[in-house]
């Protein structure tokens, strides 16, 4: 995923433009690029508002619902994003931005975490891909999700 970014980026600083133009078309891909990290922060800051509550009132159900909004607003920008980033690369002659079905929302939100997490493994100069890292640090602290991947891989043939 990270290739396809710098891909654009690199393509647009060598466009034979005027350079506020290309400083613009720029930002146009880093507010794009910024849709997908609000999503996943809204889904993680969702999930860890629902661990967090072991019994719902009537507030409870007002504050999820209206983070629930948010988070359906972002994975439209996303969508949104998806779309732009796509007619970008068109007219770059760089391969899609995104390849899937535009229409499957399960689709962009599995894009949305692989982009960002590769953004944020390439931030930390994490070698490792993100199963990797997650493997590394679930047995050094005995989590359970590792006895699950190793009872899956095991089944596998693994």
């Amino acid at each position: 995923m990270r290739e396809k970014i710098d891909e654009i980026f690199n393509k647009i600083k060598n466009l034979d433009i005027e350079q506020n133009e290309i400083k613009n078309l720029e930002k146009d891909v880093i507010k794009y690029l910024n849709f997908f990290a609000d999503y996943f922060n809204q889904v993680v800051r969702i999930e860890i508002f629902c661990k967090g509550i072991s019994v719902w009132n009537q507030s409870d159900e007002y504050i999820y619902s209206q983070m629930d909004e948010d988070r359906r607003i972002k994975h439209d920008l996303c969508i949104y994003a998806c779309n732009e980033l796509n007619n970008m690369c068109k007219e770059l002659k760089l391969p899609m931005f995104f390849n899937g079905n535009i229409n499957d929302r399960n689709e962009i939100a599995a894009f949305c975490g692989c982009i960002i997490s590769d953004i944020y493994l390439d931030g930390i100069c994490e070698e490792r891909s993100f199963d990797e890292l997650i493997m590394h640090f679930s047995k050094e602290n005995n989590y359970t999700p590792t006895q699950i991947i190793d009872e899956w891989d095991e089944e596998i043939g693994g």
